[in-house]
């Protein structure tokens, strides 16, 4: 059996009444944490963590990005292999999918997706803000022998916006003038 562990998209900024990992999902949604982008933090990172796998085992997580944006933008997610033994890269899969939309944004080993980022667009829209719900499937192929046990990887996931430009500042709620 192989172990797994990594990090995916967020932090909590102290003093932001609208950060909140543990917010409650929408009715239709599993329950996932919150990761907000917003000007000064255009990216956020979550820990993602699985421990011993064995061969045809899933491990699914939710995660729930919600970004604040003026106009057109494109967010990016990153996977980073950063550790590894015995090459579990090359049969530790990992597949990321936009639950509201079906479309996967990556579907392969992560020897293949390391350090690549996928993409795509969130459209400008009247609420000034996007909320978009991932799945994140990690698994361990079925013909995986004995030769990974005890095996390890581990991988840095990243949400982020290049360019800042479209982000606001987040709301505070006060409106004291500066």
């Amino acid at each position: 059996n192989g172990n797994a562990s990594g990090s995916s998209g967020t932090g909590t900024t102290a003093g932001n009444p609208s950060d909140n990992e543990n917010s409650a999902p929408a009715a239709d949604k599993p329950t996932a944490p919150v990761l907000e982008l917003y000007a000064g933090r255009p990216d956020v990172n979550q820990r993602f963590e699985v421990s011993n796998m064995l061969p045809g085992d899933t491990e699914t997580r939710y995660f729930c990005v919600r970004a604040y944006h003026e106009e057109d933008i494109t967010l990016f997610f990153r996977a980073e292999v950063t550790e590894q033994t015995k090459n579990l890269g090359d049969v530790l899969h990992i597949k990321v999918t936009h639950l509201d939309t079906g479309r996967v944004l990556c579907d392969a080993p992560f020897s293949e997706i390391d350090g690549q980022e996928v993409s795509e667009l969130l459209t400008a829209n009247a609420e000034g803000e996007t909320t978009a719900y991932y799945q994140i499937d990690v698994s361990l192929d079925t013909s995986v022998g004995n030769e990974y046990q005890a095996a390890r990887l581990v991988a840095d996931f990243e949400w982020y916006v290049e360019d800042e430009g479209g982000l606001p500042p987040p709301q505070t709620g006060d409106t004291t003038n500066l």
